[in-house]
């Protein structure tokens, strides 16, 4: 059984965002709009989903482990949801930081939640190969890496390395470290698993590109033009289209898996 062990990994992982986003979320639940609520609590069901998935099958309990990924189909579109309308919610944000940073992390958030969705169009469309499904799946936890090492706040190693900096130039250098860790990791499971290692090529390439985009999007008039737009649609419909595309990604990726909705899915997945 390929990742045997991989749900220690993602559950060391999970562990880890928790003491990231304590300051800014867990520890402040009762004053969070519910915006945030939203992709927050999304977002820790998936993780919980990939730890529990990972555990039952690397102890064998296969039918518990089709029962559990069913949920996807529900998970995913709420999931991808919650990830736009976070993009929404810190552009529309008056506040230096979101003047600056609104775009640049505007665009990392899009590409991981489109990239979210990729991936787990790819992990249905591959579920009757092991190497794969795991794979793909495993791959949607490296997204939190950047976000949760640039939020390793509480060590304050950016006020260490840069002493004299600006809290913009902190958070750059933070960036930079985390997706130092994402590519690590990646490079990890690549040499781990290179017969099959179409996922960790994926997932090399979306982290590379939400690192060349923090930098490149910041002087580009369009892109801004595109973050305005979307803080000036109504917040229900930037959720809705992240819901339908999600849900565009797990039906596909059913179909694409090679069963049709009139099959038994008890006995299709």
């Amino acid at each position: 059984m390929p990742y045997r062990y991989a749900y220690l990994g993602v559950s060391a992982l999970f562990v880890l965002a928790i003491v990231a986003f304590w300051p800014s979320y867990f520890s402040r639940l009762g004053a969070t709009s519910w915006p945030l609520h939203f992709h927050g609590m999304t977002a820790t069901l998936w993780m919980l989903l990939l730890i529990a998935q990972g555990y039952v099958i690397s102890s064998g309990r296969r039918a518990l482990h089709r029962q559990l990924g069913r949920s996807v189909f529900a998970l995913v579109p709420l999931f991808t949801a919650g990830g736009l309308i976070v993009v929404y919610t810190m552009n529309a944000a008056d506040s230096p930081f979101a003047d600056v940073q609104g775009p640049r992390l505007g665009f990392v958030d899009v590409v991981a939640t489109g990239a979210f969705a990729g991936l787990c169009y790819a992990a249905l469309a591959n579920r009757r190969n092991v190497h794969l499904h795991g794979g793909y799946m495993l791959a949607t936890a490296i997204l939190l890496i950047m976000p949760t090492v640039t939020r390793l706040h509480p060590f304050d190693y950016t006020a260490r390395l840069l002493p004299d900096a600006t809290g913009f130039e902190r958070f750059d250098l933070a960036f930079n470290v985390s997706a130092s860790f994402a590519l690590a990791a990646v490079a990890v499971l690549y040499v781990c698993n290179r017969r099959h290692a179409a996922p960790f090529v994926a997932i090399a390439a979306i982290s590379l590109l939400q690192w060349a985009g923090y930098y490149l999007v910041q002087d580009l008039q369009m892109w801004s033009a595109v973050m305005d737009g979307m803080t000036a649609m109504p917040i229900l419909l930037i959720g809705t289209i992240g819901f339908l595309i999600g849900a565009a990604a797990v039906s596909l990726g059913w179909r694409a898996g090679g069963a049709s909705w009139s099959y038994d899915p008890k006995a299709a997945w």
